[in-house]
């Protein structure tokens, strides 16, 4: 990480925080609460009765059944953005958004000749030209800082409206009735369970719990530290770098003379270290401008694109292992959850059939 990115970074607002607003605590609060107080005011009374114990089982089956499928809404929400209707719901036309982008750069340039005092200010003028321009309700300003020759400059940026709210707030309502839901199934079966298919529906509403105890921990402990181990350039974004400086090589080093290919062969081949990438580099740009003095400014470049698709690789190992922790997580949480599902469905029909 450089000197200058963590200043950048600080303040900055991540798009996941483990319960860092109420409002996953109110979905806790507002779903466990009254399921503990159903479960004492009737299912404790009914003990020895059997209607009485029937009704509650049934009742809160169905209740309990309606919290494990609110919890899903979260990961509706998150993959409805591969689907081009819910992806461009919203989206301005054209030339509206040309003509708002035209106005917003003229407001800009406002405002680096001084003529806003406060952003409050900036902001009032920006939301007056996109309701102008008709989109308001699909648009959003925001003043942004940019560092500029040591000076900070600020600048209204526009970003889309999210018609279906952020990921946040689905995420909050999926960790708070997502707890409950797996705690209730305790409640719901009365702390008796006489059947295989009760015991397998606990122990897997507590596994899932549990990674889901551990995924929000990783949504919110992860995303800063992958954020401050890129360098300055996401890790997706330097993969593909990666893979372009691995063409441009293999591209050019194919139309060389063959004598050249296999002497500067070498330079397709990953080097393990900065120190083995410099000592690879003296020797073979020694030998080889020595050779042949008149493509001695392509082996340079050649070198030098190798050199930077290595430095890519190994400045974004870290960024990268903290994604692959992020995958494995999700590779254990999903599966688990689906099964949890699919024995809820076998419970609910052997519940029918009965």
């Amino acid at each position: 990480m450089s000197s200058a990115t963590a200043p950048q970074l600080k303040g900055q607002r991540f798009t996941v925080r483990f319960l860092g607003r109420p409002w996953a605590w109110l979905w806790f609060a507002g779903t466990g609460v009254p399921s503990a107080l159903g479960w004492y005011l009737v299912a404790v009374p009914a003990h020895g009765s059997g209607g009485d114990e029937r009704s509650w089982f049934l009742w809160s089956g169905n209740i309990l059944l309606a919290l494990f499928v609110m919890t899903v809404f979260f990961s509706a929400r998150k993959w409805s953005i591969r689907l081009p209707f819910f992806r461009d719901f919203g989206r301005a036309t054209r030339r509206m958004d040309d003509s708002a982008f035209k106005d917003i750069q003229d407001l800009n340039r406002d405002i680096k000749k001084g003529a806003y005092a406060t952003d409050e200010q900036i902001l009032a003028a920006a939301q007056t030209l996109l309701e102008r321009n008709g989109v308001a309700k699909i648009q959003r300003a925001e003043v942004r800082t940019l560092n500029m020759g040591g000076r900070d400059v600020k600048y209204v940026g526009v970003v889309k409206r999210e018609p279906f709210g952020r990921l946040e707030p689905w995420l909050e309502m999926h960790m708070g009735i997502g707890t409950v839901a797996c705690l209730a199934v305790w409640l719901h079966a009365d702390f008796m369970i006489r059947h295989y298919v009760g015991w397998t529906l606990i122990g897997l509403s507590m596994i899932v719990l549990l990674s889901g105890l551990f995924g929000a921990v990783f949504f919110r402990s992860l995303p800063p530290k992958m954020a401050l181990a890129d360098p300055q350039i996401p890790y997706e974004e330097a993969g593909v770098a990666r893979e372009t400086y691995e063409e441009c090589l293999d591209g050019i080093i194919a139309t060389l003379e063959p004598g050249l290919q296999s002497e500067i062969a070498a330079l397709r081949h990953r080097s393990k270290s900065p120190s083995d990438l410099r000592k690879r580099n003296n020797e073979l740009l020694g030998r080889l401008l020595a050779l042949h003095p008149d493509d001695a400014d392509l082996i340079r470049d050649l070198a030098v694109m190798s050199g930077s698709r290595d430095y890519l690789l190994w400045s974004t190992a870290g960024a990268r292992r903290l994604d692959f922790l992020m995958k494995v997580w999700r590779w254990i949480h999903v599966p688990l959850s689906v099964a949890l599902f699919f024995v809820i469905a076998l419970h609910v029909v052997l519940v029918l059939w009965f």
